[in-house]
């Protein structure tokens, strides 16, 4: 794979997960407010805006949001938390082609290393390759169409809005 498919890629899997999020969001949202929601108040916001925080605005973390949506959900309809895991490595990682293994490309990402240390930790060290995209990208419009599910379920039970 060279750097042009795998930013391909990477685009693909970097918006399945962006959905993912958006939807995790709406749930939570509706779970709370214990209504549909039809006010998507945001299309009339402007930058520099005060707005209200509540699950569609905060910043919360994708894997502080998949477990609370996975704590919230019904048996059976949970979001895998690796999803989570994975796009921190993808934004986070650094990719390089390995010249030992045909120009294979891998990701490594690191965390911080014990404090006072000059070292860091290796968390991730992968081999990144069309396989590898296509199961994170099954997984993750899986579980986007699941949670749109499981929205669908517990809007019909609030009724019309």
């Amino acid at each position: 794979m060279d750097y042009t498919r795998y930013t391909q890629k990477v685009g693909f899997i970097h918006a399945a997960l962006q959905r993912l999020e958006f939807r995790i969001r709406v749930y939570l949202e509706t779970l709370e407010r214990g209504k549909q929601i039809t006010d998507y108040e945001f299309y009339n916001w402007k930058a520099g805006d005060l707005v209200q925080e509540h699950w569609l605005t905060n910043r919360r973390y994708f894997p502080e949001l998949i477990a609370a949506y996975n704590a919230a959900a019904l048996p059976g309809m949970g979001v895998d938390p690796k999803l989570g895991e994975i796009r921190n490595i993808i934004i986070h990682g650094r990719v390089f082609q390995d010249p030992k293994r045909d120009g294979a490309l891998r990701l490594i990402n690191f965390d911080r290393g014990p404090k006072g240390s000059n070292k860091v930790s290796v968390l991730e060290f992968l081999d990144v390759n069309d396989l590898y995209f296509g199961d994170i990208l099954t997984r993750t419009n899986r579980a986007a169409a699941t949670v749109f599910s499981a929205t669908v379920h517990m809007e019909a039970k609030f009724g019309a809005p």
